[in-house]
């Protein structure tokens, strides 16, 4: 541990006087009694650290749009660029700023005398190592399982050749055991941030160590962290009811939209810090159940680490090269129509090899076609006092009239026509899903 956090450690689960139980973690109950006492007893410090966090927030949003509106007036400089680049900047001081002040609330919680200033102080100090160690472990957590999710999906369906209704089923059942392997090196790592901020080691040393914590408490702490999984999608579960479950007039949650998101705001802010504490506490107890856990050597941790990236680099070319080709292959098989299967009594039966669905919009278009041929015969009827006698006649009349989409609609070879009268005709098209359609002279 560093020395500077030495000299000011205050451990603040000693304060409220909680040891950990004979299993070696506060049950759940326990610890949610113990994070609402210590976030009682630093509630003006932590909550003034978000106040300036908030604050400052406001003021680099304020800043960046005015130095786009000046931009966006002026006519000397590329506009595009310029936002372009205050719009990165501004994202960037957010990203840093934000890392900061979750690095200044784990600080301040861990040491309950140091000043607001301290706290600051220390979380600049950490924020550059502290964002490489979030993209170490986001890197681990999440692109590790994604990467290897992604070509075995592409593996299964192509090799199984899978239509393109069974691969987006299969892809979404592949998802779904995705999330196990995330969720499980979260758990392996979900102390790590307070080892690396605290205990001041590096980036590889606070994961394994993390890791060996976690070391036969697995479904311990999993069970421990589900609560605050919990609170943390409330205000979504609460959204998803009114949605679904509530009154459809949106117009009735217009008048409360700024009560509602500023309710779940300072939800969400009172969620953040109450998890810091409670995570707090988790790490206070690993601590005491194993003081005297080392890591000897990460070496296999960052070989491992390397060999990973090279593999994803690979990983990423394969998907480039392969994913489009797949999916491309399987919409393209998908949308053919495939060859007509027709019957002695002229109607069309649905290959069964062709999707509903297409059959079904093919029709449509039939249909449509069908009523602009009706009203064709119609004109020629007019012009020429009768009507055509077979539908090379009309065809000649559309190609006089330049009616191409029609033209190429008799050249398909659906249309079958009888003249009944001088004055009364009888056309049908063919159908894939249903009975031929049919219409006279008589709309």
């Amino acid at each position: 541990m560093s020395e500077e956090i030495q000299n000011n450690q205050d451990f603040n689960y000693q304060q409220i006087g909680t040891e950990p139980v004979q299993e070696g973690l506060r049950s759940i109950g326990q610890l949610f009694k113990d994070s609402f006492s210590l976030l009682k007893s630093n509630f003006l410090r932590l909550f003034t650290i978000i106040g300036v966090a908030i604050l400052f927030n406001i003021f680099i949003g304020i800043l960046a749009g005015l130095t786009i509106s000046t931009l966006i007036i002026s006519t000397s400089v590329d506009v595009y660029v310029g936002i372009i680049f205050i719009t990165f900047l501004y994202v960037l001081f957010l990203i840093i700023f934000n890392i900061s002040v979750e690095i200044a609330i784990i600080y301040a919680i861990h040491n309950k005398n140091v000043r607001i200033s301290e706290c600051f102080t220390f979380a600049f100090k950490k924020v550059l190592s502290y964002l490489g160690f979030n993209m170490t472990q986001g890197f681990l957590i999440i692109l590790i399982p994604l990467l290897l999710f992604i070509p075995l999906t592409l593996f299964f369906i192509q090799f199984f050749n899978l239509g393109i209704v069974v691969t987006i089923y299969s892809l979404a059942i592949f998802a779904l055991f995705f999330f196990i392997p995330v969720f499980v090196f979260y758990i392996w790592f979900i102390i790590a941030r307070y080892i690396f901020i605290l205990d001041n080691n590096g980036i590889f040393t606070s994961i394994s160590k993390s890791r060996e914590y976690i070391r036969g408490y697995g479904w311990k702490t999993f069970w421990r962290f589900v609560p605050i999984f919990i609170m943390y999608i409330i205000p979504y579960l609460i959204m998803f009811g009114l949605m679904f479950f509530g009154n459809t007039d949106v117009s009735l949650y217009k008048n409360s939209l700024l009560t509602m998101n500023l309710i779940f705001s300072l939800y969400g802010i009172f969620v953040m810090i109450f998890s810091l504490i409670y995570l707090y506490l988790i790490y206070s107890d690993f601590q005491k159940i194993k003081p005297e856990l080392k890591i000897s050597s990460t070496k296999k941790y960052k070989i491992g680490f390397i060999i990973a990236v090279i593999f994803i680099f690979i990983d990423i070319v394969f998907i480039i090269s392969w994913l489009p080709s797949i999916l491309y292959q399987k919409i393209k098989n998908y949308m053919i129509l495939q060859p007509i299967i027709t019957n002695n009594q002229n109607t069309t039966l649905p290959n069964k090899m062709l999707p509903y669905n297409i059959n079904k919009v093919e029709d449509t278009k039939r249909a449509g076609e069908l009523a602009q041929l009706q009203y064709s015969i119609i004109s020629y009827r007019i012009e020429k006092g009768q009507i055509p006698d077979n539908l090379d006649e009309l065809k000649q009349f559309l190609v006089e009239k330049k009616e191409v989409s029609l033209v190429d609609a008799i050249d398909e070879g659906i249309f079958y026509y009888k003249k009944l009268s001088k004055d009364d005709f009888e056309l049908c098209v063919k159908q894939l899903t249903r009975e031929d359609k049919c219409v006279t002279s008589k709309f």
